[in-house]
C-alpha cells in the first residue's frame, strides 16, 4: 500500500520524535544559542543605525528640497525684474 507524500512525512516526523529525536550535543546548542544571540544582537544594532541614518537622509533631502524651491525662485525673480526691465528674452508678438 503506498501513502501519500503528506502521510510519509508525517510518518517520518513521527518516527524521529518517537525514538527520542535527534540527540543533541549540549555543547553544539550553547555555540548554536550563543551565535544566534549575537546575530539578534548585531540586527539590534543595525537597526538602531539604519533608523539613524534615514532620520539624517530625510533631514538632507528636505534640506536639499528647500535650497531647490528657493533656487527657482530667486530666478523667477530674477527673470520678472529683467522682464520688468525690458531686458529679457523678447516675447513673440504674432
Amino acid at each position: 500500500m503506498s501513502l501519500s507524500p503528506k502521510r510519509e512525512r508525517r510518518t517520518l516526523t513521527w518516527v524521529v520524535v518517537e525514538s527520542g529525536g535527534i540527540d543533541h550535543n549540549l555543547e553544539m546548542t550553547d555555540a548554536l544559542f550563543a551565535r544566534a544571540q549575537l546575530a539578534l544582537e548585531e540586527n539590534g544594532e543595525i537597526r538602531k543605525q539604519r533608523h539613524i541614518l534615514r532620520t539624517q537622509f530625510d533631514d538632507v533631502r528636505e534640506k536639499l528640497r528647500l535650497s531647490i524651491y528657493e533656487s527657482a525662485s530667486v530666478r523667477s525673480e530674477i527673470k520678472a525684474r529683467q522682464d520688468n526691465e525690458g531686458r529679457g528674452s523678447p516675447r513673440r508678438t504674432t
